[in-house]
């Protein structure tokens, strides 16, 4: 009989948690060029369309610099432009400024990479009544393997979302991709499961239901390659 309870109270109690959870599927589409201006600094612009279940649209605009002085370690700077729309809704424009610092490294085919992001939003939270700057602190950590007959590199990355007004991590990320190189062409896709809790609402009450996001990604880039003068 103890059992029997056990059982009943355990199915309840998954049942509850999994109704306060919201679950959807979403659409990435994302295409870009990208520049070598020289062997050690890169910049490009890319454009992201995001298709959400519930009807949201979602278009990116972000231009960005890298530079690698060292093979091993890279600094990008980008600044994305987020334009959203979602049915019943006025339109929403959203700024969004990223520095990140990453190292990587490789042996026998293996792709290690570990990153910090720092970003924040042209847009505020509500926290205890206050108006903060929007603000978060990314670490992630990715290994990939380069199968160099085939030319693709699949890798699995988890990140977090630490959000510097609240002072606790809502957002978590893990991605599950493989990149297909043939010359200056890259194509990308990605499978990503995309968690947000803690979550506020706008005037900065908490909500009880968390957010599953199940994601697709198909991406596209070209890259124009540095010819040095000696080269040409």
């Amino acid at each position: 009989m103890k059992k029997t309870l056990l059982i009943i109270l355990s199915v309840l109690t998954i049942s509850t948690a999994d109704a306060q959870t919201e679950k959807r599927t979403s659409l990435y589409l994302n295409a870009g060029v990208e520049k070598e201006f020289l062997p050690y600094l890169s910049g490009g612009v890319s454009v992201e369309g995001r298709f959400c279940d519930n009807k949201t649209k979602d278009l990116m605009l972000k231009p960005y610099v890298e530079f690698s002085p060292v093979k091993f370690f890279s600094f990008a700077a980008e600044y994305r432009f987020d334009f959203k729309k979602e049915d019943g809704e006025p339109s929403e424009t959203i700024g969004r400024l990223g520095l990140t610092a990453k190292l990587k490294y490789k042996f026998n085919g293996f792709r290690p990479e570990v990153s910090l992001k720092y970003y924040n939003y042209n847009e505020d939270y509500i926290v205890n009544s206050q108006e903060e700057t929007k603000q978060y602190l990314k670490p992630k950590f990715q290994l990939g393997y380069r199968i160099k007959p085939w030319k693709l590199t699949p890798y699995v990355s988890y990140e977090w979302y630490y959000n510097f007004p609240r002072k606790l991590v809502d957002k978590d990320r893990w991605i599950f991709g493989a990149k297909k190189k043939f010359s200056n062409h890259t194509f990308t896709f990605e499978y990503r499961l995309y968690e947000k809790f803690n979550r506020v609402n706008n005037k900065g009450t908490k909500v009880k239901n968390d957010i599953t996001d199940n994601i697709f990604l198909f991406g596209y880039k070209y890259t124009f390659p540095y010819k040095s003068k000696k080269s040409e």
